[in-house]
């Protein structure tokens, strides 16, 4: 009785996942200490089933809903119980993704533009992976892998870093005006063909 065999394209597919090439495991907004329940076993499932050996998690690592530029919970966490909430949740995703690189996001940036708008020097601020204790995580606007780009955008600053890059971007956020659901939407563009 012969063994049965693998057709061309599953057997290129595990041999793939054996090289040395570029698998991304690309993990979507955290929003820490707000991150849905289950999402870290989700993705650790995903790393493990596509052997993936990149890890980018594509902004907004850290929701910061006390600092946000709208309208606030009142009944919500305050500033120092939110940021130690997260860094304890945020501590789980270190632990199994120990490296990573991080698209900050808009969420990300708010403190850091709040102390701008008070004209608080960067000598004061510290740094991401310092704040959030992830010492081998690097933060980053935006990143190229294989001619595949990555960034977390709002609005104008993603169409703009869109078209000034060589490749198409596989996350940004948008509004639109004729969907009539609210909020932002995600849109992904693929790549031309020529790639």
């Amino acid at each position: 009785m012969s063994r049965p065999r693998l057709s061309k394209g599953l057997n290129w597919l595990v041999g793939s996942l054996k090289d040395e090439s570029n698998r991304v495991l690309v993990i979507g907004d955290l929003h820490e200490p707000f991150c849905l329940d289950g999402y870290l076993d989700f993705c650790i499932e995903q790393k493990e089933k596509f052997n993936c050996n990149r890890i980018v998690f594509i902004g907004d690592v850290i929701d910061n809903h006390f600092s946000s530029y709208h309208e606030t919970d009142a009944n919500g966490l305050g500033g120092a119980d939110e940021l130690d909430f997260a860094i304890k949740k945020i501590a789980r995703w270190r632990d199994a993704f120990p490296v990573a690189t991080v698209i900050i996001g808009n969420h990300d940036r708010i403190i850091m533009r709040k102390a701008q708008t008070s004209a608080v020097p960067t000598k004061w601020i510290r740094e991401y992976k310092d704040v959030l204790e992830v010492p081998q995580w690097d933060f980053v606007d935006r990143l190229v892998i294989d001619d595949v780009q990555y960034i977390h955008g709002e609005a104008g600053t993603a169409r703009t870093k869109c078209k000034a890059a060589p490749r198409p971007a596989p996350h940004l956020h948008r509004w639109r005006t004729s969907d009539p659901r609210p909020g932002p939407r995600l849109q992904f563009r693929r790549p031309p063909s020529s790639l």
